[in-house]
């Protein structure tokens, strides 16, 4: 959903999603209606841009995913996972008008993400953060031979 007035906008997305995945895992169990996965995920981001000039825009963003899955076999829980991640973004965007075909895009961007993986017969337990920070510039121009 994006609301816009003269100068100023905001938006807002959300989204949730669950669902079930049935395995086949071939010889000897194919087709086996007991093991299963289940998965979910919720996702959010708020955002707000300003024209500061006619050429010369910024923009701030918000947001977070959330999603676990469980794997079960016979309705019992065998394998589980849980993640999240956090973001935000500030970019300042500028573009030329006709007589300077050429624009240009500033950023700072972090990220923040974790996941708990429980252990099972195939791997160790898994418990992790990892934290992600960014500044970034990109330009563009058009060229004429």
């Amino acid at each position: 959903m994006r609301y816009e007035t003269n100068r100023f906008g905001v938006d807002i997305l959300g989204r949730s999603r669950d669902a079930r995945s049935d395995f086949d895992t071939g010889f000897p169990r194919a087709e086996d209606d007991s093991l299963f996965q289940k998965t979910s995920e919720n996702l959010w981001r708020i955002g707000g841009d300003v024209a500061l000039t006619q050429s010369l825009t910024a923009r701030l963003s918000r947001g977070s995913v959330d999603g676990d899955s469980r794997d079960f076999d016979a309705g019992a829980a065998i394998d589980s996972n849980d993640f999240d991640r956090d973001f935000a973004d500030l970019t300042l965007g500028w573009r030329g008008q006709a007589s300077v075909p050429a624009s240009a895009t500033a950023g700072l961007s972090w990220e923040r993400e974790h996941a708990n993986v429980s252990g099972s017969g195939f791997s160790d337990p898994l418990n992790a953060s990892q934290e992600h920070r960014a500044a970034y510039a990109v330009g563009q121009a058009t060229f004429i031979p």
